[in-house]
């Protein structure tokens, strides 16, 4: 069976501890890949934009060697 993940939207405010925690569950389940489905950042605000994508490129460093596909949304692209 092929095992995949779907990402999805972490804006409006989202809980970072949960969202790690997901992070930690799919490595554990080891997908062939993930698919991130965008907004990944807050946006909108470009004196923020940098800051947050160093903080999400750290974040799916968890993610190892696990193939990442990432579809940005609107907060990651405006």
């Amino acid at each position: 069976p092929l095992r995949f993940c779907l990402m999805g939207d972490r804006t409006g405010g989202a809980d970072d501890d949960v969202y790690d925690a997901s992070m930690d569950r799919i490595v554990a389940e080891r997908p062939e890949f993930i698919i991130n489905v965008g907004d990944s950042i807050e946006g909108y605000e470009d004196f923020w934009t940098d800051v947050q994508w160093v903080e999400m490129k750290r974040r799916w460093r968890r993610y190892g060697a696990i193939p990442h596909y990432f579809t940005p949304g609107n907060h990651d692209v405006w």
